[in-house]
């Protein structure tokens, strides 16, 4: 489009409307949110799979088309199939993309070769009534869309029901289906984002992940950019449980300070493990080209240490948290060393940012060993580089594999 939309907010809901009615053309859809997250884990080499909700429409069966041509699981619904259905035509409509997906609960993922499934979601939204604890209304049909407006300059902006509610968006749930449930059980790992305070009540959120906990899972939390809305209220008291529930919380610099109200990433990160009777084990901070630092549970209001980041020519920084958290959980389920870990999540932040969009367009796991390859660790890392270089061109091993053998060279050298 030629102008990006002004912030009032009548003048985008409307907006919202017009492209819901005469979205664009399906060449120009794409998968975001936590698909990102999904898709990227899957090709580090992590079994995933969503446990969310779709709506029984165009864009729902397009969602799930891609997640399985990425190797995603199935999705595990939260809530029975809408007894309706809807469709939606298609045309061409200029300077705007649509984007399926928004959050759920999710469970992220095992290693490869376990027998236990695992899980990342997407969710549709809804404005409903409750009938024996579900949502029932036909608007349970309908996927969550979020139309990506762009420039002639290539800004961006966003335009979806995140923004006007009524929250929360899938009113009428009150449990999850008992397929979800056992979904989370068997995970090693329960990815979540803030966006699903938008979709779902507290006491949901809250029960699953203590239901998760409870058989073994680790609970990862990324509060997300609608972290700002969290601030009083039943939102802050939201963040303030899944914060004590997560045993790794992952931030923005600017999420950081948002969250904790301290200016110094490490500071606010000091300030997420210091809380009462908290779960946390490591808090995250990502600065962008800078790199990230991780703050390590510990005596002294925890470790604190500081990884580069890579060099690269950037494109496009969207969906570069969601693969650079894939990373993270990868290291964190394998035992990899938090310097180690961070390193692999930088390299694979920084390759999502060399191509343009989210979606299908995250690294690939090659792209990344290609990066690690080629880059100089310096002498904290060099020898895990040298190490890291005889598995990348080991052409025998398949990718997960090698991922799976890099992180594993990686984290020998630079232990902490």
């Amino acid at each position: 489009m030629d102008v990006l939309p002004p912030k009032d907010v009548d003048y985008r809901r409307r907006m919202l409307d017009t492209l819901t009615q005469s979205p664009p053309s399906p060449a120009s859809w794409e998968v975001g949110a936590n698909c990102n997250f999904m898709i990227a884990a899957a090709r580090l080499g992590l079994r995933v799979a969503p446990a969310g909700h779709l709506g029984v429409d165009v864009y729902g069966a397009f969602l799930e088309q891609v997640l399985q041509e990425e190797g995603v699981g199935r999705l595990r619904r939260i809530a029975p199939i809408p007894s309706s259905s809807s469709s939606s035509c298609s045309s061409d409509t200029g300077g705007s993309s649509s984007r399926c997906g928004g959050s759920s609960s999710h469970a992220a993922p095992s290693d490869p070769g376990s027998d236990s499934s695992d899980s990342s979601s997407s969710s549709s939204n809804s404005s409903s009534s409750s009938n024996g604890g579900i949502a029932t209304t036909s608007t349970m049909d309908q996927t969550l869309l979020c139309f990506v407006l762009v420039d002639p300059d290539s800004g961006h902006s966003f335009c979806s029901r995140y923004d006007f509610g009524p929250w929360p968006l899938l009113q009428g749930i009150t449990a999850f289906e008992p397929e979800a449930t056992q979904l989370l059980r068997g995970s090693k790992a329960v990815f979540l984002n803030g966006f699903v305070f938008d979709e779902l009540p507290l006491n949901v959120v809250r029960g699953a992940c203590l239901d998760a906990i409870s058989h073994g899972s680790a609970v990862f939390f990324d509060p997300g950019p609608r972290c700002h809305t969290m601030l009083e209220g039943s939102r802050r008291e939201a963040l303030e449980v899944v914060l004590h529930l997560s045993e790794v919380v992952l931030m923005t610099q600017e999420e950081a300070h948002t969250v904790s109200g301290e200016e110094d990433p490490e500071a606010a990160a000091r300030w997420v493990l210091s809380r009462p009777d908290t779960k946390t084990r490591w808090a995250v901070v990502k600065l962008g080209a800078e790199g990230a630092i991780i703050c390590v549970q510990g005596q002294g209001g925890g470790v604190v240490h500081r990884v580069p980041g890579f060099e690269v020519e950037v494109t496009d920084t969207v969906g570069c948290g969601d693969s650079f958290a894939a990373a993270v959980v990868l290291g964190y389920i394998n035992g990899a060393s938090p310097v180690a870990t961070l390193t692999l999540a930088n390299a694979v932040g920084a390759a999502t940012a060399t191509g343009r969009g989210a979606g299908r367009n995250v690294a690939t796991a090659a792209k990344v060993m290609s990066l690690l390859e080629g880059q100089d660790f310096g002498t904290a890392a060099g020898a895990g580089h040298n190490a890291s270089r005889a598995v990348v061109s080991d052409s025998r091993q398949d990718v997960p594999t090698a991922m799976q053998m890099l992180l594993a060279s990686v984290s020998q050298t630079v232990s902490v």
